[in-house]
């Protein structure tokens, strides 16, 4: 079975992070959506955030 096609690119992850990067922030945390959105959450005013997927909030109560 073949892979299905990736909806992103290392190339425009990286050029995302340099550009907040460039704008004198720090990426905090990155995340890929499955329709290829790059979303960045940049501080340093943002410290922690909570559980975002049913995954992460079950891991947490462990």
């Amino acid at each position: 079975m073949p892979r299905a096609r990736s909806t992103f690119k290392l190339a425009d992850v990286t050029r995302a992070i340099r550009a907040v990067e460039a704008a004198g922030k720090d990426v905090v945390r990155t995340q890929i959506l499955p329709d290829g959105t790059i979303v960045l959450i940049h501080g340093p005013e943002v410290t922690s955030i909570g559980p975002v997927s049913d995954f992460d909030r079950l891991e947490a109560e462990l």
